[in-house]
């Protein structure tokens, strides 16, 4: 079930494991059916960067594994870092961190003020220094859970639980 789960029936060809697409592009009849497929009106691959039948497989499997309706791989820590956060502020928004991170990490936080997007740092990601700093425009709360440099241990447990205790109070 681990390996192989529900999430694909069969494989192409007869494989017994998803077989590795080693391919840049796909091809199609027509221009325009390859434009349909690489603008997403309609399933498919166009390009290996943008998706693959192995990436695809492995998306699957991962959100089936993890009772996900969907998950994205990405080529690095960083990329789904930036992904995430992309798909989460806007302009205006606000990003309390803890300082303990990885120097590129304070970079691409640093980077999203020009998008808007406002870091506030804290020494420690505690409930202690996060508070004061909270407003109507923090979306995120980021630390590691394991500070660069420093070895700094975060309490995810007591963060998330004001988190949520801020976000929805009644529930508290």
């Amino acid at each position: 079930m681990l390996l192989h789960g529900s999430a694909v029936s069969r494989y192409a060809d007869g494989a017994t494991i998803p077989p590795i697409a080693q391919t840049t592009a796909f091809q199609y009849e027509t221009a325009e059916e390859h434009e349909s497929v690489f603008c997403g009106r309609r399933p498919g691959f166009a390009y290996t960067r943008v998706g693959n039948p192995t990436v695809s497989a492995f998306e699957r499997r991962i959100a089936e594994m993890e009772g996900g309706s969907r998950a994205y791989a990405c080529s690095s820590g960083m990329s789904a870092v930036a992904m995430a956060l992309l798909n989460m502020l806007s302009s205006g928004d606000e990003i309390i961190a803890g300082a303990g991170l990885y120097g590129g990490m304070i970079d691409l936080f640093r980077d999203l003020r020009q998008f808007g997007i406002v870091p506030r740092f804290v020494q420690n990601m505690t409930v202690e220094e996060i508070e004061p700093l909270l407003n109507d425009r923090t979306r995120v709360l980021f630390g590691e859970v394991i500070g660069n440099a420093s070895l700094a241990v975060t309490d995810i447990r007591k963060i998330a639980g004001f988190a949520h205790q801020i976000r929805h109070p009644a529930r508290a």
